[in-house]
């Protein structure tokens, strides 16, 4: 067990992305704007709406992006949240972590308003030294600066410390950050990152991150 964890949230300590994804079609109603086709709620591709958020930035300069980021955050919040849930097993670690007086954060890109409120809905018993995620004018993942701020403002050192996270962008961070990392397969991976060498171990049970 290390003496401080960070880890992902979205994909790595909770399913958020059918709710997610719903608010986001709801916010492009708003504005007139092509929604993500849903044909089958539990068998909705990532990499598919990866693909077509990327093809709305890509024609950013045609649409009202901040109105409806702003119109997601709204939806986001006013979210009932019926298919939002801590992934098996990942209430227990942290649990555990606490209780043995481990230093815990989440490092995040997603909005910083949105991720304080998912936290508080799942995870409100559980004592984060740091919940870091989205703010205007700080680099995102995979630069490392968030990561970094987070071990500094912690008192760690980078060889007692495991970042824990599911997409390509948590592994990049990670070695951007000269940080161990353990990659869980539960997420939003891709092929890329299931077959990367960084990672110290690919995680498919949550109790499997107390042993490293």
């Amino acid at each position: 067990m290390r003496k401080g964890y960070i880890f992902d949230f979205d994909g790595t300590l909770a399913d958020t992305f059918l709710d997610s994804l719903i608010a986001f079609n709801k916010s492009l109603i708003e504005y007139g704007v092509d929604t993500f086709h849903i044909n089958d709620l539990e068998n909705v591709s990532y990499v598919d709406f990866r693909n077509f958020a990327h093809r709305l930035e890509d024609n950013a300069d045609n649409l009202p992006i901040r109105d409806i980021q702003l119109a997601y955050r709204r939806n986001s919040l006013e979210s009932k949240r019926y298919h939002t849930e801590l992934y098996p097993g990942i209430h227990d670690v942290l649990e555990t972590l606490n209780n043995n007086g481990v230093s815990i954060s989440i490092c995040s890109n997603r909005d910083q308003i949105l991720l304080d409120s998912l936290v508080d809905y799942l995870l409100g018993d559980i004592a984060f030294d740091c919940v870091v995620g989205y703010r205007k004018g700080l680099p995102g993942k995979p630069d490392p600066y968030k990561l970094n701020r987070i071990i500094e403002k912690s008192n760690l050192n980078k060889n007692n410390v495991l970042y824990v996270g599911d997409r390509s962008a948590d592994i990049l961070t990670a070695e951007n950050a000269d940080v161990d990392m353990a990659f869980v397969t539960w997420g939003q991976k891709d092929d890329i990152s299931m077959h990367c060498n960084y990672p110290l171990k690919m995680i498919d049970n949550a109790y499997d991150l107390l042993d490293l």
